[in-house]
């Protein structure tokens, strides 16, 4: 679909033209923690499977 199309359906029927839902506490709460700095961070995906004894 167009972006011109996209607008149309946005526009002229009030809403969006997919599906969509509001994430949960529990999605929000990860989205918090993630975005807050506090998780652990790798610097490769090798470095994480040493770290995690994979």
């Amino acid at each position: 679909m167009s972006s011109e199309c996209s607008w149309f359906v946005l526009l002229r029927r009030k809403k969006f033209p997919f599906d969509y839902e509001v994430p949960n506490a529990v999605t929000l709460a990860a989205i918090e923690e993630a975005e807050s700095g506090k998780l652990k961070s790798y610097d490769s995906v090798d470095d994480f499977f040493k770290k995690m004894k994979l």
